[in-house]
């Protein structure tokens, strides 16, 4: 028989029973079926002790324990394991179809601990580079490890799509809802990319201290093609802010280039009809684009190539289309052969909305180069309707209509805060 403590396990928890001519009999789910061993089968057994076997009485397989063994389940899955450390890769492999198709690469979840209702905060996520080793004298330190965050590279096809290549998700942590009707609901996780500290110099201060690490955002490249894939973009869907290395006051707020013309406008030809009309480059803001605080930077230039005698021209910027707010104006102008106009305007928002109120100033110009006649708007206030798309435009206006009456848009800037 194994030892004391070995039988007294094996009896209580394996239904051992001895039989006849020196067998054991072994009557629980340790094996498939009731089995009789020989105590020659069991030998290894008599050099275990008691502790060893415990580690291996896990209540339910797949669930982490303290001090046992760590099992899995029957989909192979472990669940409540706290701290891994490992020197080597940890590698997720891509799942191979039964049939040899491609399959699509496994998940790899890192997530902080749920906070609870009780006040308690939800565990952080750090993915942190080792560090480099110390040097001796008269070597150098150690680089320290980089953390590399990819996403899975799509499979390739021979006739159709190649697959996608996986995205690379960083989300904060959901706050936590309230269940009081007068509390506050724990505000959202934040997402912080922080490049690492440069070293100090050397003892003494003669030295220079090592540079500060970059936070690079890179968008992956267009594949090639007989048409090139396009390089993908840098999204930020949240408004962005900068402090510029100030560590006290407002933060900045950073502009965006919503839209620039590569090409200048058509010359309208207004010898039959010289009633107000757009030129043909003009930027379309989305609908609930604009909010309250949001800030529009627009500027639009032109040239008058030729004119009739007397005839006045006006240049307008509106916003809305042809029908919409007009924003600053160049009033009528009796202009000359290339006299140049610009517009010029600061478009804020106070609370966005189906008539939502924008407060603007500008500037509007038709002259000769060098000259300064300048129609000035003032602080003023107009309605648009910010729920649906609002063009921008510059619109043109002659006083009669004639075949010499020319313009055209050369640029049109809109920049959008």
């Amino acid at each position: 028989m194994p030892p004391p403590d070995i039988e007294r396990i094996l009896r209580e928890f394996y239904g051992l029973e001895q039989g006849a001519g020196g067998t054991l009999k072994i009557t629980k789910s340790l094996l498939a079926d009731t089995t009789t061993v020989t105590v020659a089968d069991l030998a290894a057994v008599g050099a275990l002790n008691p502790a060893d076997l415990a580690v291996l009485d896990v209540a339910t397989l797949g669930t982490v324990e303290a001090s046992k063994a760590v099992t899995a389940d029957a989909n192979k899955d472990v669940t409540a394991l706290r701290n891994v450390t490992a020197t080597g890769e940890v590698v997720v492999p891509a799942v191979q179809a039964a049939d040899g198709s491609a399959g699509n690469g496994a998940a790899l979840s890192v997530e902080g601990g749920a906070g609870d209702g009780e006040g308690n905060d939800g565990g952080d996520v750090d993915v942190d580079g080792g560090a480099g080793v110390a040097a001796t004298s008269g070597s150098n330190g150690g680089d320290g490890g980089d953390v590399n965050l990819d996403g899975g590279a799509g499979g390739g096809c021979e006739e159709d799509t190649g697959g996608a290549g996986g995205l690379v998700n960083i989300t904060g942590g959901a706050g936590g809802g309230s269940t009081t009707a007068a509390a506050t609901g724990g505000a959202g996780g934040a997402v912080v990319l922080t490049g690492g500290d440069g070293g100090a110099d050397g003892e003494g201060g003669s030295g220079t201290g090592g540079a500060g690490g970059n936070v690079t955002l890179v968008p992956g490249a267009g594949g090639a093609g007989d048409t090139a894939g396009a390089t993908g973009q840098i999204r930020l869907d949240g408004r962005t802010v900068v402090t510029d290395g100030v560590t006290s006051g407002t933060n900045r707020r950073v502009g965006g280039l919503a839209y620039a013309n590569v090409a200048v406008s058509a010359t309208p030809d207004v010898s039959v009809d010289h009633s107000e009309a757009v030129f043909d480059k003009s930027y379309t803001i989305p609908a609930n684009t604009i909010k309250a605080g949001t800030v529009l930077k627009i500027r639009a230039w032109g040239k008058v190539v030729d004119n009739n005698d007397a005839d006045t021209l006006t240049v307008q910027l509106r916003i809305g289309g042809l029908a919409g707010q007009s924003i600053v104006s160049s009033g009528a102008v009796d202009v000359e052969d290339n006299d140049i106009f610009v517009l010029d305007a600061t478009v804020l928002c106070f609370a966005p909305g189906a008539t939502a109120t924008l407060h603007f100033a500008g500037m509007g110009m038709c002259d000769a180069p060098g000259s300064g006649l300048l129609a000035v708007a003032g602080a003023t206030a107009g309605t648009v309707d910010t729920t649906g798309a609002l063009d921008v435009v510059v619109t043109h206006d002659w006083s009669a209509a004639h075949e010499f009456n020319n313009v055209y848009l050369d640029g049109l800037v809109v920049e959008i805060i």
